[in-house]
């Protein structure tokens, strides 16, 4: 069901982190690695390179945040190669997959990924409850072990935000008695559901987070939770 590399990386992460214990540190320990492992298999890292330097045949690059001007031919030439769609893109889907696997190894509701062509949400448990993943990474860790932070992970960023409250009203506008969840490891003060065609947002790197979305979906399947 998960595709690879995220199925290895998930498999890898959850029994080395999640396995024995759950609890907010390893929460965020565990969607982090997943993100970290994720961007150095596709090659995601924060660098730079000049271009200036390379009219001359010369390679001047690095790690994490561009300098400006360039250290070696001292020209404003300095332009960053990887984007924040390629990073967005791979750590959203590495969220989706982390997400999965936690659920079904701490839940025994079952829980199905929708087929991509599925606009609204990931995930279904039974027809009745969907659930939306907006998860992101906090950060981009290097080769030479430097960080490059991202700033606004998760349900942070407006656009974020937005598509995944566009995506509840169109679900609730077709299915306006089934439940509409969505889930992050990032949610802004102030955020609310008041006025809006969701259900609830849950941060399910956080323990009391993500007993309160089991919780949640076990009380609308009319069934009791188990301690986990």
């Amino acid at each position: 069901m998960i595709p690879e590399p995220y199925k290895s990386i998930v498999n890898k992460r959850y029994e080395l982190i999640l396995k024995d214990e759950i609890d907010n540190e390893k929460l965020k320990n565990y969607f982090d690695k997943c993100f970290e492992d994720i961007c150095s298999h596709y090659g995601l890292h924060a660098c730079w390179i000049c271009v200036n330097c390379m009219k001359s045949e010369t390679l001047t690059y690095g790690w994490g945040e561009k300098p400006s001007p360039c250290p070696k031919c001292s020209q404003n030439a300095t332009y960053s190669i990887a984007t924040f769609q390629s990073w967005a893109s791979k750590t959203g889907d590495m969220f989706e997959w982390a997400f999965y696997k936690l659920f079904r190894e701490i839940s025994e509701l079952k829980i199905r990924s929708m087929p991509r062509q599925t606009k609204t949400h990931d995930f279904e448990i039974t027809n009745k409850i969907a659930i939306e993943a907006k998860g992101s990474a906090e950060y981009i860790k290097n080769p030479d072990g430097t960080k490059y932070d991202l700033d606004i992970p998760g349900m942070k960023r407006s656009d974020t935000e937005k598509k995944a409250f566009s995506n509840g009203e169109k679900y609730k506008s077709l299915h306006p008695s089934n439940k509409f969840y969505i889930v992050t490891n990032a949610i802004p003060k102030g955020l609310t559901i008041k006025g809006r065609a969701v259900d609830g947002f849950f941060n399910v790197a956080k323990k009391k987070e993500l007993d309160r979305l089991l919780e949640e979906c076990i009380k609308y399947q009319g069934k009791t939770l188990d301690s986990f």
